[in-house]
């Protein structure tokens, strides 16, 4: 673990601490924001107001029913490590029509892969009979990603979570 500077409660009390465990829940870490009118980006959502409009879920099994809306979600991770940690975010919801995952590349800029079952996979999708999809968390640093999914089924994330990419990560 890195000198004690580096992470306090204070700096993010909901981001997932890395602490080298092969999986982490993500339901009580998640923050969402309902898009009503399904118009928004991510431009829109991580600046004023719509980054301050994001709720915390508290649930370990996130339930947010079924809308017309598109749901954004965000979780943040912080990784202490001295090496960067590659991980997938296994999104467990099959159902989805539409799901979006934006990796933050630098200050507004994300990578964005899309999935879902009426979208066709991208190349850098982990094959699985879920929507998996690949992150690398820089060493020593704090990173924050969005989802945005849009389902006419009822929206539960019961699995989400991140794992390892290989043991040992």
């Amino acid at each position: 673990m890195p000198p004690g500077n580096l992470w306090s409660e204070n700096d993010s009390e909901n981001a997932i601490l890395l602490q080298g465990r092969v999986k982490y829940n993500i339901g009580r870490h998640l923050e969402v924001l309902v898009d009503e009118e399904k118009q928004l980006d991510i431009q829109n959502i991580t600046a004023s107001p719509f980054n301050n409009q994001f709720k915390r879920v508290d649930a370990q099994v996130p339930n947010l029913g079924i809308t017309d809306a598109a749901v954004w979600a965000r979780f943040t991770i912080f990784n202490p490590f001295e090496a960067p940690r590659q991980k997938l975010l296994s999104f467990n919801f099959p159902m989805a029509d539409h799901v979006s995952f934006f990796i933050p590349q630098g200050p507004g800029e994300f990578k964005k892969l899309d999935a879902g079952h009426s979208v066709p996979a991208p190349d850098e999708l982990v094959p699985n009979r879920y929507y998996v999809f690949p992150l690398t968390v820089p060493a020593q640093k704090k990173m924050t990603f969005y989802v945005r999914v849009v389902s006419n089924a009822n929206m539960v994330f019961t699995h989400d979570h991140l794992g390892t990419v290989c043991s040992g990560s």
